[in-house]
């Protein structure tokens, strides 16, 4: 079994970590309430942290599916940002409306809205956590979504602007092949010369040859003309 495949990437196992952390605040108190001496807490389950448990759920999801071992590309990571930043909202409005509040324990607590005040209740430990893990999955998806964002303008700026880097090994290539060209050069130049000089090699024994033979002629002429001479003289005196 090959571990480093079965492993989860850093950043999923983040995001993974923290919607755990989200999904467990929704059965943690959201409201705790003390009034006229009755005190007790309604857990977010009970209202809106339904919501933000099917949510955070999502996102564990999101970030299970695919290669596990490789980094969110930029789809899942914009729709993990999305997930993260409705579960914060939901909690946040909770928290910055008094009125949201008060509908969260109508059901517990029917007639008596008018009667509660900021001193009766106040927002549980759930609350917080469901709102702080939303955030920190937001920002952290806004951060991831920056990065691929910067490295994508880098690549195309690369691909437009400067020219491909070969590596030492192609530089080391290409050296070889402009040495071996240049030496296949050489040798041709060489073998080209020797073919010159063999070539004239053999006219110049020609023209050796042809000089014999021509002196040969000369001489046998020669004998022919003295032979002729000396028949000339013989009848000479005989004539006389």
């Amino acid at each position: 079994m090959n571990l480093q495949n079965n492993s989860i990437h850093k950043q999923r196992l983040f995001f993974i970590a923290v919607s755990a952390l989200g999904a467990i605040a929704a059965f943690l108190p959201w409201i705790n309430y003390n009034i006229f001496g009755l005190s007790g807490s309604i857990q977010g389950i009970s209202g809106d942290g339904v919501f933000t448990l099917a949510l955070f759920i999502a996102v564990i999801v999101v970030n299970s599916l695919g290669q596990r071992n490789h980094p969110l590309a930029k789809g899942p990571t914009i729709a993990t940002g999305v997930l993260g930043l409705i579960a914060a909202l939901i909690p946040f409005y909770n928290i910055v409306s008094f009125q949201g509040a008060l509908e969260s324990t109508n059901s517990y607590m029917a007639g008596v809205e008018d009667l509660l005040s900021s001193d009766m209740y106040s927002f549980g430990f759930g609350m917080w956590l469901t709102l702080i893990s939303g955030l920190v999955i937001t920002a952290y998806a806004i951060f991831l979504f920056l990065q691929l964002k910067k490295q994508q303008s880098s690549v195309l700026n690369s691909d437009a602007v400067v020219p491909p880097v070969s590596t030492s090994a192609d530089a080391g290539k290409e050296i070889a092949t402009l040495e071996g060209d240049v030496e296949k050069t050489a040798e041709e130049k060489i073998s080209e010369s020797q073919a010159d000089q063999t070539a004239e090699i053999p006219e110049e024994s020609e023209s050796k040859n042809e000089e014999p033979a021509e002196k040969e002629e000369v001489s046998s002429d020669s004998a022919t003309g003295a032979k002729s001479q000396a028949a000339v003289s013989e009848d000479t005196p005989s004539n006389l």
